[in-house]
């Protein structure tokens, strides 16, 4: 009788021991899942640099003039005659009516490019705006959105079989966001490149009515050295990517963004 206990004791034993290993590494509702493992992040692609813009913005991102030195724009066009570009934006050049002083005008004549004009803001006698510098314009349009925003359009080329769509707006308040989010559909089947400034506490509401548009964009703000009053941005459909920023100076405090800017980028 003793021996039969053992032996049953020693089956039970046996038995359990098969159960505990049977279950074993298999998730009984309590135990946590294991994580899932990471998506691998897209490749970007090499540069193509026969793909790419060089764009010029130069500004100090605040809502001042650039300057109001005649000299300091004779600087400017100088330093644009000297380099390689496929556009230049010079924010806040503003045009004097009365005294018919038109800053972009000058660079434009100097680094021997064609002027348009974005207008921001006028109060009669003073124009205030963007002059934006191309090899030549062919036609040049203005998409009103409200009393308050506009976006400029000037068509350019990277090359001869490449165009540039370039655009360009300033966003000062909430307003303007909104107004903007109507046009995203022809921004986006226009294949607008936007390069715009808005008041830096705006950029998170334009950061997130972008991402809610439900169309594929890229925005981009450009890094700056220092705090400043408003961002530099690019807006554009997926295949436009920011390769490159650079900063440089005119003088003492002129800043000059190079951007690097290639097209038909898909990842």
């Amino acid at each position: 009788m003793k021996k039969k206990h053992i032996f049953f004791a020693l089956v039970s034993i046996f038995v359990s021991a098969l159960i505990s290993l049977s279950s074993c590494g298999k998730n009984n509702g309590n135990d946590p899942l294991p994580p899932e493992p990471e998506k691998p992040k897209p490749q970007i692609p090499a540069w193509d640099k026969s793909k790419t813009a060089t764009i010029y913005f130069i500004s100090k991102l605040d809502d001042n003039a650039l300057t109001s030195n005649e000299s300091d724009y004779r600087k400017l066009g100088d330093y644009l005659s000297k380099k390689t570009f496929h556009a230049a934006f010079i924010n806040r050049s503003d045009v004097h009516i009365n005294n018919r002083f038109n800053a972009g005008a000058i660079c434009a004549f100097a680094a021997t490019k064609a002027c348009a004009f974005a207008l921001q803001a006028y109060n009669g006698n003073v124009a205030q705006g963007t002059s934006i510098l191309v090899d030549s314009i062919v036609s040049q349009t203005e998409m009103n959105l409200s009393d308050k925003l506009s976006i400029k359009n000037i068509p350019a080329k990277i090359n001869q079989s490449l165009d540039m769509p370039l655009s360009h707006l300033h966003i000062a308040d909430a307003t303007q966001i909104a107004a903007l989010s109507q046009a995203l559909d022809n921004i986006y089947t226009n294949k607008q490149l936007i390069i715009g400034t808005i008041n830096a506490s705006l950029y998170t509401t334009l950061e997130s009515t972008i991402k809610n548009s439900g169309k594929k964009f890229r925005l981009e703000k450009v890094k700056t050295e220092t705090s400043t009053p408003n961002n530099l941005f690019i807006l554009s459909p997926h295949y436009w990517l920011l390769r490159e920023t650079t900063l440089e100076k005119v003088g003492e405090n002129i800043p000059v963004y190079c951007l690097q800017i290639e097209t038909n980028v898909f990842y």
